[in-house]
C-alpha cells in the first residue's frame, strides 16, 4: 500500500471532525508547551508531515553540521508544501508569517490556577498549548490560509534544546472562535 502523501494528508485533515477530548502526543518537542501542542482536540487538528530530531548527549557521531542538514531538510519539506497547498487553495486568502487578528493562539488559554498541574492522563504537565490554539516555536515560518470558519496553518518549525534539537513540518486546523467543534 502506498503511503499517502503530505498534500493527501492535509486533505483528510481538513476534512476530519474535531476530536472529543485531548488526545495523545503525536510528537515530542523540547518544552512541555511543544509536546502539549503536538496533540490532537477538541480546538485543534494536527499533522505531523515531517520531522527530525538529533540528541548530542545520546549520539557522540552527531555534529552541528548534522543538525543543520536536518533544518535544511526539513525546511525544503516545508517549501515543497507550501508550494503544493498554495496550488491547492489559490482560491483563499493566506498569509506568511502572520497572525490574523482571530486565529486562536495558545496563550489565549492561559490559566494561571493550572499552569504545571499534571494531566490526568499522565503524561505530562498542564500548559496553554494543551487547550488548544496555535503555538509558536523559537523558530517558526508559517503560511494560514482562511477556510471560512477556521484556519489551516502549515508550519515548519525548529525547537533547539540543551544538547538536542527537534524540528517539524506539520499542519493545523484551527477554529475561528477557538471554541471546539
Amino acid at each position: 500500500m502506498t503511503q499517502p502523501t503530505p498534500l493527501d494528508m492535509v486533505r483528510q485533515l481538513v476534512a476530519a471532525p474535531y476530536p472529543d477530548r485531548i488526545g495523545d502526543v503525536l510528537l515530542y518537542g523540547i518544552h512541555e508547551s511543544d509536546h502539549n501542542f503536538f496533540r490532537n482536540g477538541p480546538r485543534r487538528k494536527i499533522a505531523v508531515l515531517h520531522d527530525e530530531s538529533g540528541d548530542f548527549e545520546q549520539d557522540a557521531d552527531l555534529t552541528a553540521e548534522d543538525q543543520i542538514e536536518r533544518e535544511i531538510a526539513n525546511l525544503a519539506v516545508f517549501k515543497a508544501v507550501t508550494e503544493e497547498m498554495s496550488a491547492w487553495l489559490s482560491d483563499r486568502p493566506s498569509e506568511a508569517d502572520a497572525w490574523p487578528p482571530d486565529m486562536p493562539i495558545s496563550q489565549d488559554f492561559d490559566d494561571d490556577e493550572r499552569e504545571d498541574e499534571a494531566l490526568e492522563d499522565g503524561s505530562g504537565t498542564w500548559t496553554p498549548s494543551y487547550e488548544g490554539g496555535y503555538h509558536e516555536a523559537e523558530i517558526d515560518r508559517r503560511v494560514v490560509w482562511d477556510l471560512g470558519d477556521e484556519y489551516l496553518v502549515l508550519f515548519c518549525q525548529e525547537m533547539p534544546g540543551d544538547g538536542n534539537f527537534v524540528c517539524a513540518t506539520g499542519v493545523c486546523v484551527l477554529p475561528k472562535d477557538g471554541v471546539g467543534r
